[in-house]
C-alpha cells in the first residue's frame, strides 16, 4: 500500500491505498491514515514497555547493561507516546520500523539492531520484533475499505472529529429551542434543515456520546459516515444495534 491524500470541501484526507499497477483484478483497499498512525504508536509504545521481551532481546547481556536498555525503552516509550506524527515517524525511521498492510493485518517489524545501536550494545540475534495489527474489512456505500480493530493500547484515541460533531449537536439543538416560531420562519430554509440535522446527534443514546468522547466507538463510526446517515432511530436499543454497539 501507498500513502495517499485527497480533499474534500477544503479539508485534507490521508490514507493508505493498495496499488493497482500489479495487474490485479481486485478492488482497490484504503486504509485510513491515522487509524494506522494511532495503532503502530500504541503498540509500539506497549512493545517498548515489555519488560518480558526486552529481557528475552538482553538476554546476552550483563546486568548493568540490561538495566540501561529498560530504562532507554521505557524513556522511548514516553517519548513517543507524546511525540507529534512527524515526530513519531522520525522515531520509527531511527528503529527502522516499517509497516506493511494486507488484507487480512497491517503487520509492524522494528529492527533490534537500531534499537540496540542507539545504546551502543551488542546486537541479539533477534534482528526484528513483529507486532500484528488485525483488520477488517467494512463497506462505505460503493467503496469497500478496510479498518483497523480498536488498538490493544491502554489508551483510547478519540476522533476529535466525530466528537467535535457531536459538540455541534447540541449546539444546534439548543439554538433551535431558545427560537420562536417566527424566528424560525424567518430562517432560510437551508440553514434551518442544517440545524435540525445537526441537532438529531443531541437526541444519541447517551452510552454512545459518552464512548465517542472517550474514543471507544467502532472502528466503522466516523464523522463522515454519522452526518451521512440519512435518519436513525430514537430509540437507544436500536441506535446502538444500528451503530455497531450492540443491542444491549
Amino acid at each position: 500500500m501507498s500513502p495517499c491524500h485527497t480533499r474534500n470541501h477544503g479539508r485534507r484526507y490521508t490514507y493508505y491505498a493498495s496499488n493497482q499497477a500489479d495487474g490485479s483484478r481486485e478492488p482497490a483497499q484504503r486504509l485510513p491514515a491515522g487509524e494506522l498512525n494511532s495503532s503502530a504508536r500504541q503498540e509500539l509504545v506497549a512493545l517498548l514497555k515489555d519488560q518480558r521481551r526486552l529481557s528475552e532481546l538482553g538476554e546476552h547481556l550483563d546486568v548493568e547493561a540490561r538495566g540501561e536498555l529498560f530504562a532507554y525503552a521505557s524513556n522511548l516509550a514516553d517519548v513517543i507516546t507524546n511525540a507529534t506524527i512527524a515526530e513519531f515517524r522520525d522515531q520509527l525511521a531511527g528503529l527502522s520500523a516499517k509497516v506493511t498492510v494486507t488484507q487480512g493485518a497491517a503487520l509492524m517489524t522494528v529492527s533490534t539492531a537500531a534499537l540496540f545501536a542507539q545504546l551502543q550494545l551488542t546486537s541479539p540475534e533477534i534482528e526484528t520484533l513483529t507486532v500484528k495489527l488485525p483488520t477488517k474489512e467494512a463497506c462505505y456505500g460503493h467503496e469497500s475499505r478496510l479498518r483497523l480493530d480498536p488498538p490493544s493500547g491502554p489508551v483510547p484515541v478519540r476522533d476529535d472529529k466525530l466528537a467535535h460533531l457531536i459538540g455541534r449537536g447540541f449546539a444546534a439543538r439548543e439554538r433551535l429551542m431558545s427560537m420562536t416560531a417566527d424566528e424560525h420562519s424567518a430562517m432560510p430554509q437551508t440553514e434551518a434543515r442544517h440545524l435540525e440535522r445537526i441537532a438529531r446527534l443531541a437526541y444519541l443514546d447517551p452510552a454512545i456520546v459518552r464512548n465517542i468522547l472517550s474514543g471507544t466507538q467502532p472502528t466503522s463510526i466516523s464523522a463522515r459516515s454519522l452526518w451521512r446517515m440519512a435518519a436513525f432511530p430514537l430509540a437507544w436499543a436500536e441506535q446502538r444495534q444500528v451503530l455497531g454497539f450492540g443491542a444491549n
